[in-house]
């Protein structure tokens, strides 16, 4: 499971001389158990159903040698406060054991609901752990770590000692790692996850399920000895030993095409190699188009990208689409043909590293959104095909792209990105929609229509635990996460563009800055509240249509469409959610924000509005049925809007 966690410290301070406790914790606001042993120790966590935490000490402590040449205990003081003390400030539970004298060694038993992420950093003992569904940070120095029924993601690193264990993945980066000792690990379940295991000065086992698809790697110190694929497996399983090691992998079957002794090299390939050939190791993965707006109609098509097995770090794409009713009512000839191809390769820069650097190059004729400001674009096909909504306004882009960009870490990523292209107008196509098919849509905002060269610079920051990225014209595009979450997400753009005019026989410089920032803040199990502020600003683009800003419909909900339009922009959005452990939601939000052009004389009026949200989550994002008031005054009036909304506002 994924859960952002806060955190249960756990301060281990002396007990009195042999006294055993037995304690309890509310589970009510608690979502994670950090533990550090800085003695000797045993630490035993299994599940209940009781919804508390219960913490068993056993402090065994050291003889001391009397003046009769006897080990007696040492004598100790009571001690007026109870054995173990909890302090709670706010969000976080301190526990501490107060004591005199120094124990040899304290085992910890503890028992908890399932749902709980651990953190341990021991010294010196074993950890057992049992039904937990959690992410599992787990580092000992010296002792064995077993693990049962367990489900989460895992980072298990032991300096002497054995890892062992029934398991099942639940995505992410896995590693488990034992310095000088032995791996063996059960999975019980076919999901399949990115996992390493490193036994320098040991051996690994690893059984696996039938089903279980992934592509896996076997190493001998720094030496690459096999690599094979299991099915149509993508997520890579690295088994790394010392040179005397041995690695038993059992429970898969593998295709004899799939599986080769080791990666081949160029000069050891025959003449007649082609790696374009099918049944050589080429992984493609297709999926259709589906669109459907004012200015195609239904829009039907696939795309795929596609990689070499031994190669993935390099991708291509194509996609091509088109409107079928246009071509069956004017023919192939006055069809615009939407396409777009692109490569990338990627450079890891270290293996352990989250570093790396991305280039890439596209070719595209494909429709776009005239302004993407906080807009869904996503969204758009479900309302204008059932109710006929025009929230979106579209052109065409015909050009080329080159691009940079480089990974720094796990949350900021710097793009740059050049761009060629020729923008054209569009024109409304169709009226049709299956509620409304009477209802005549609004025509499609004109452009001015012409040539764009242009430089981008972003910086982007996503500090959340489980990022959620789509694909849109072969580039990432970070998106909001379904399910509560913590953390920052943002983005900071500088573009520089030279705009030629056909119209109008010249060329224009525009500049545009762009700054959105999120922040999401998670409270207890089930409650959120999140905030974002969007800023903008534009110069030279006072006739330019496809680069101004626009409020109103999903990004500043309780306004039509284009309420607001200029060349400069606010917007602020709040929101708190409750989602409820079946999947239900409830939220209340506020939008508030306004566009207008820096020739005004005045700053214009504020848009606010309040609104309560209603839905469920699913895997694909929030479905939602949410009413808005306007609290200022608006082209409609203040009357609620309605809307159902697949995904979030921000």
């Amino acid at each position: 499971m994924r859960y952002v966690w806060l955190l249960l410290f756990f301060t281990l301070i002396w007990t009195k001389l042999g006294q055993t406790t037995d304690q309890t914790v509310s589970y009510d606001h608690v979502y994670a158990l950090e533990i550090d042993l800085p003695v000797a120790g045993d630490i035993t966590i299994e599940t209940t159903a009781e919804n508390q935490i219960q913490i068993k000490t056993s402090p065994v402590y050291p003889k001391s040698q009397t003046d009769e040449g006897e080990f007696n205990p040492p004598t100790v003081e009571e001690v007026a406060s109870p054995p173990l003390v909890i302090n709670r400030l706010e969000d976080i539970v301190q526990l501490s054991l107060p004591i005199e004298g120094q124990p040899a060694r304290l085992d910890l038993q503890i028992q908890t609901p399932p749902d709980l992420s651990i953190r341990i950093n021991a010294t010196d003992g074993d950890i057992r752990l049992r039904g937990i569904r959690g992410d599992l940070d787990l580092y000992s120095h010296r002792g064995d770590i077993e693990l049962q029924q367990t489900t989460g993601r895992y980072k298990v690193a032991l300096d002497e000692g054995r890892i062992s264990g029934q398991i099942l993945l639940n995505g992410g980066q896995n590693q488990f790692v034992t310095k000088l000792g032995s791996v063996s690990i059960e999975v019980l379940d076919y999901l399949a996850a990115e996992t390493k295991i490193e036994a320098p000065n040991g051996d690994i086992a690893l059984d696996l399920p039938d089903g279980f698809e992934a592509v896996f790697e076997v190493w001998k110190g720094e030496r690459l000895t096999q690599s094979f694929v299991s099915g149509e497996g993508e997520r890579l399983i690295l088994l790394r030993t010392g040179e005397g090691g041995k690695v038993k992998l059992s429970g898969v079957s593998f295709s004899t095409n799939a599986t080769r002794s080791s990666r081949p090299r160029s000069e050891d390939l025959p003449p007649a190699f082609d790696p374009w050939r099918p049944g050589l190791g080429l992984k493609f993965k297709p999926a259709p188009v589906i669109d459907f707006n004012r200015v195609h109609g239904l829009v039907l098509g696939g795309k795929t990208t596609l990689h070499q097995e031994k190669t993935p770090q390099r991708q291509y794409m194509l996609s091509l689409s088109l409107s079928p009713i246009r071509l069956i009512n004017q023919g192939f000839s006055s069809q615009r043909l939407d396409y777009l191809a692109g490569i990338k390769q990627t450079w890891q820069q270290g293996k352990k590293s989250a570093s790396s650097l991305t280039a890439g190059l596209t070719v595209y004729r494909l429709t776009d959104i005239i302004s993407s400001v906080g807009q869904i674009v996503f969204q758009e096909p479900l309302g204008a095909s059932i109710w006929g909504t025009a929230n979106l306004d579209y052109y065409q882009r015909v050009g080329g792209q080159v691009w940079l960009k480089q990974q720094v870490n796990s949350a900021l990523t710097i793009d740059l990105t050049l761009t060629d292209e020729q923008q054209k107008n569009l024109f409304k196509y169709t009226d049709w929609s299956l509620l409304a098919k009477n209802q005549p849509k609004r025509g499609n905002q004109r452009i001015r229509a012409g040539n764009l060269q242009s430089a981008k610079l972003s910086l982007s920051l996503d500090s959340r635990p489980e990022k959620l990225t789509r694909s849109r014209f072969f580039r990432d595009l970070q998106m909001p996460s379904p399910k509560l979450t913590v953390g920052w997400l943002g983005k900071l753009s500088v573009d520089l563009a030279r705009q030629s005019i056909i119209e109008m026989e010249e060329s224009l410089g525009v500049s545009e800055f762009h700054l959105q920032l999120t922040r999401y803040n998670r409270f207890g199990k089930n409650h959120a509240f999140n905030i974002r502020g969007h800023a903008g600003m534009l110069t030279g683009a006072d006739y330019l249509p496809q680069r101004l800003f626009y409020l109103g419909g999903f990004n500043l909900r309780g306004f039509s469409s284009r309420e607001f339009i200029g060349d400069r922009l606010l917007l602020f959005n709040l929101e708190y959610v409750y989602l409820h452990p079946t999947g239900i939601l409830g939220a209340v939000f506020s939008d508030s924000g306004c566009a207008w052009y820096q020739s005004d004389q005045s700053l214009p009026w504020f848009g606010l509005s309040l609104g309560l949200g209603a839905g469920f989550y699913t895997p694909e994002g929030q479905l939602r049925f949410e009413v808005t008031m306007p609290q200022t005054g608006s082209s409609d009036g203040r009357q609620p809007h309605l809307a159902l909304r697949l995904g979030q506002a921000f």
